[in-house]
C-alpha cells in the first residue's frame, strides 16, 4: 500500500466515523464552523454550528432553523450576507477577512471591535443547486491588536507616544503631495528645548524625561487636532501645520514659545524653560521632504543666534 492512501479520504473508509465520534471531532475543533442551509426563498438558517461556534456568536439551540438574520446581531449579518450571496451565485469558495464594530460586545468576548478570517464553501448536490453553505470562521482579534501594537511601536517614541523621526517623514511625504495638488500651505516647525542639555546633565535624565514629556504635552495643547506633532530625538521636536496662513503660523509659535516660558514643576522641582522655533513653508516646487526639513532646523539655529525663545521664518 502506498502511504499516501492513509491520508486519503472517501466513502469506503468513513465506516468508523460513527455519530459520536464525529461530533467529539466537531466540536473540538479550535475553529468555528457553521453549516447554513439555502432556504427556497434565500434565506439562510443554520442547521449545525459546533461548540466554539455557538460560544462565539452567542447561538442557541433555538436559532436552528429560524434565519440567520433574526439570530445575529445586525452589524455581523451585514458583512456575512455578501458574502454568502457571492458564494451563492459563483459556486465557489471565497476566503476573506473583516471586522466588525459592535453596538454590544458577544458572548465570547468584551471585545467592540472583532476581527476574523473566514472560508465559506458552497455544498452542491447532483442537480448543481447550492443547498448549503460551510463557513470556517478564526477569531483573530488578538493577532490584529499584536499587529497593530507592534505597528504604533514602529511609528511612535516611547517615551512621549508621539509620532516619532519614521512615521513623521512618511506624513511629511503625504502632506507635501496634498499641498501640492490642493495649493495649499504647508508649515514645518523644528523646535527643542533651549539649554536641555545642561539641565539633564544636572539634574539626571529621569527628570529630563519628565520634562520632555511635559513639554510635549503643552506643545500638543497649543495645536489644532488635525496638526501633527513628531519626536527626532532626544529634546527635537517638529510640528506639521497644513492650511494656515502666515499669521496663524506665527500666532501658533507665540503660543508655543508663551506655554513653554510658564512656571515649570518637575518632581517638586521649579525649573525655568523656554523654547526657539525654526519655521519653513513648502514652496510646492522641486523642494524634497529633507530639504524642507533642513529649512527649518535652519531657522532653529537663527533662533538660538537671536538669544533663544523666540522663532525665526527661513527665508532664501
Amino acid at each position: 500500500m502506498n502511504t499516501g492512501d492513509l491520508y486519503m479520504v472517501s466513502k469506503d473508509n468513513l465506516d468508523f466515523l460513527n455519530k459520536d465520534l464525529f461530533f467529539k471531532l466537531f466540536n473540538n475543533m479550535s475553529d468555528l464552523v457553521y453549516l447554513t442551509s439555502v432556504e427556497e426563498d434565500g434565506q439562510f438558517s443554520y442547521v449545525l454550528a459546533n461548540e466554539p461556534a455557538k460560544n462565539f456568536s452567542g447561538l442557541t439551540s433555538d436559532c436552528y432553523g429560524k434565519p440567520i438574520k433574526e439570530v445575529l446581531q445586525p452589524e455581523v449579518y451585514t458583512v456575512i450576507e455578501d458574502k454568502y450571496l457571492q458564494v451563492l451565485a459563483t459556486k465557489k469558495p471565497v476566503k476573506y477577512e473583516d471586522k466588525i464594530v459592535l453596538s454590544t460586545p458577544m458572548n465570547h468576548s468584551k471585545n467592540h471591535v472583532v476581527y476574523w478570517e473566514s472560508t465559506v464553501t458552497p455544498v452542491v448536490n447532483q442537480e448543481g443547486q447550492c443547498t448549503h453553505l460551510l463557513a470556517v470562521v478564526r477569531d483573530v482579534t488578538e493577532r490584529k491588536k499584536y499587529e497593530q501594537q507592534l505597528k504604533h511601536l514602529a511609528h511612535h517614541d516611547n517615551l512621549t507616544g508621539l509620532p516619532n523621526r519614521t512615521y513623521f517623514f512618511i506624513r511629511l511625504k503625504e502632506e507635501m503631495e496634498l499641498s501640492k495638488q490642493t495649493q495649499t500651505t504647508l508649515a514645518v516647525f523644528y523646535l527643542d528645548v533651549d539649554h536641555f542639555k545642561k539641565i539633564n546633565d544636572s539634574m539626571g535624565h529621569d527628570m529630563g524625561d519628565k520634562l520632555l514629556k511635559e513639554f510635549s504635552r503643552r506643545v500638543k495643547a497649543c495645536i489644532r487636532d488635525e496638526d501633527m506633532l513628531a519626536r527626532l530625538g532626544g529634546d527635537e521636536f517638529v510640528i506639521l501645520l497644513s492650511g494656515l496662513s502666515e499669521e496663524n503660523v506665527t500666532q501658533i509659535a507665540k503660543r508655543i514659545i508663551a506655554s513653554s516660558s510658564n512656571e515649570w514643576k518637575i518632581n517638586e522641582t521649579k525649573i525655568k524653560i523656554t523654547t526657539s522655533i525654526g519655521i519653513a513653508f513648502y514652496s510646492h516646487l522641486s523642494q524634497d521632504e529633507k530639504t524642507l526639513l533642513q529649512h527649518a532646523d535652519h531657522a532653529l539655529y537663527k533662533a538660538k543666534e537671536n538669544g533663544r525663545s523666540n522663532y525665526q521664518i527661513y527665508k532664501s
